[in-house]
């Protein structure tokens, strides 16, 4: 099986929804430039997607039950906290 590591631009906003490729590993979660991107490795063969819920949260918010732990970005003087779950 061929690998690939691609690359997603998250928005900075509270929720948001991303489809990628199934059977994936998330690499890393930092700022590229001035946007949030997150790395991940799959198996390009499958053709099957995965829906990802994702959460950025700033320092003191709320963060939903069920989501995991991604990274922690700053993006000037501004800290977010990046979560997600599975759909």
């Amino acid at each position: 099986m061929t690998q690939v590591v691609h690359k997603h631009v998250l928005e900075l906003k509270d929720n948001q929804i991303v489809t990628i490729d199934s059977f994936f590993t998330i690499l890393d979660c930092q700022i590229q430039g001035s946007e949030i991107c997150f790395w991940y490795i799959v198996d390009d063969q499958t053709g099957l997607k995965q829906t990802l819920n994702f959460q950025i949260k700033g320092t003191g918010q709320q963060i939903a039950q069920g989501y995991f732990y991604l990274s922690t970005v700053q993006v000037n003087e501004f800290v977010w906290h990046i979560f997600y779950n599975y759909n």
